[in-house]
């Protein structure tokens, strides 16, 4: 056996890596890490759950060293600053252990089972490189999220899928499970959100199988009573927006600027025929 095979073998020392970035979680993480641990105990076959923390300064950190003590299955990584969800994601892939890496949020808000569901999709399609949960296929769907967070994820999905090589229906979440060999290999920079698209982009520049499982997003409630609240996605919407558009526009100008056109030729058939209606 050569050097880089049993290095290999050394770095598989469990069979799933979960990795959960966070930052400013004190309220929930109390309750979700024991909750999510319980759920990975499901597995069939040892783990790893990966917290980064993306610079919080709520104290959130302090909670997630104790549990850890409590849990040797759970590892605290982090740094001082923000610097963003990629950023933090990139930071997990690189410290697991596993041959497959989940990534998703640590309140379980893709639902109780979603690690099992996409570990067992990736084990029983060898070809796929990687799994992303989707609300847009038949099965999934979305449960206590503003309609009009759903809409903007549906035509968002749709406007990437016309732009960007090898998209699919669920394009901006991070709930996914990979080969860690297949991640580990694209060269990934984005420290924000966009490095989704930015996985997305990669796998079809190398040929990388990507396939969907549904799943239903729910913003979930924490608390009791009159204390009870639902857990606020972090996700600003304006700002996501013009990142994303930008993103497509770098890497697929001609088809961006091309749809932006279209869109203005028919808002200005709109307003026209509206015009004419009214005088």
């Amino acid at each position: 056996m050569t050097s880089s095979q049993l290095a290999g073998q050394a770095k598989n020392l469990v069979d799933v890596s979960v990795i959960c970035p966070y930052h400013n979680e004190a309220e929930i993480i109390e309750k979700a890490v024991p909750e999510l641990g319980r759920q990975l105990a499901k597995l069939d076959g040892s783990w790893e759950l990966l917290l980064v923390n993306d610079g919080s300064t709520d104290g959130s950190d302090d909670i997630l060293l104790r549990l850890a003590v409590e849990n040797p299955r759970i590892r605290p990584l982090g740094y001082f600053a923000q610097r963003g969800r990629g950023f933090a994601l990139r930071a997990g892939i690189e410290a697991a252990r596993a041959a497959i890496v989940v990534t998703t949020e640590l309140d379980l808000s893709w639902g109780a089972n979603i690690v099992q569901d996409l570990v067992r999709a990736l084990q029983e399609n060898p070809e796929a490189q990687i799994v992303i949960a989707s609300p847009h296929l038949p099965g999934g769907g979305y449960k206590n999220v503003p309609a009009v967070r759903v809409w903007i994820s549906r035509l968002g999905n749709l406007a990437i899928r016309d732009c960007l090589p090898g998209a699919v229906t669920m394009n901006t979440g991070m709930t996914r499970a990979y080969r860690r060999a297949a991640v580990q290999s694209m060269q990934l920079e984005e420290d924000g959100k966009i490095f989704h698209l930015e996985v997305i982009r990669a796998a079809a520049k190398q040929g990388l199988k990507i396939i969907e499982i549904p799943a239903v997003l729910e913003w979930r409630h924490y608390g009791e009573g009159e204390n009870s609240r639902r857990r606020p996605s972090s996700l600003k919407i304006p700002r996501q927006i013009k990142s994303h558009l930008a993103y497509l526009l770098r890497v697929n100008p001609k088809k961006c600027l091309a749809r932006a056109l279209e869109a203005c030729v028919l808002l200005g058939i709109a307003a026209w025929v509206v015009a004419r209606w009214i005088f």
